[in-house]
């Protein structure tokens, strides 16, 4: 990788697989929940307890599981970003990573707008090639939205929704 990508991007490869890692930490919270719905099953706290609602034991069960699987997935997207980053290849995965990102405070949402950012600077778009100039809209360029934009705001024609 040439110098001067190292410069533009920066510590965020390391930083995505860093947090990949906690993500994977944080998975254990739900994997305990995961535990205790099995023990509530197969009444795994003793007879001196009685037996469990089978309803709340299988909705621990499947929050516990879905919470594995969905903290697993983020962190494997987040490695996959991370190697994609270094690699400068797959922009609109990694553009895609980081806008899941800020939906995980407080690191996940520090490191989706510092990536962010760092994707919309010129000499980054370059970097990542064709690909990436023609996924995002050019700087100065005009938005489109309900004032001014797409639905036939003051000089302009109704359009579709456009950067």
């Amino acid at each position: 990788m040439p110098h001067q990508s190292h410069r533009a991007l920066g510590p965020l490869p390391l930083l995505h697989h860093v947090l990949a890692a906690l993500a994977l930490v944080a998975a254990v919270v739900p994997a305990l929940y995961l535990y205790f719905g099995v023990a509530l099953l197969s009444g795994g706290f003793g007879p001196d307890h009685g037996p469990a609602a089978p309803g709340l034991a299988w909705q621990v069960v499947g929050g516990g599981l879905a919470g594995v699987l969905l903290m697993a997935g983020y962190a494997l997207l987040l490695v996959s970003a991370g190697r994609a980053l270094g690699g400068l290849r797959r922009w609109q995965l990694v553009c895609a990573t980081a806008w899941l990102s800020l939906a995980f405070p407080p690191f996940g949402t520090l490191l989706g707008v510092a990536t962010l950012l760092t994707l919309r600077r010129p000499e980054v778009r370059r970097l990542f090639g064709r690909a990436a100039t023609a996924a995002w809209p050019p700087a100065g360029a005009p938005r489109g939205g309900p004032v001014g934009g797409a639905l036939g705001g003051p000089g302009r024609a109704s359009a579709p929704l456009a950067w």
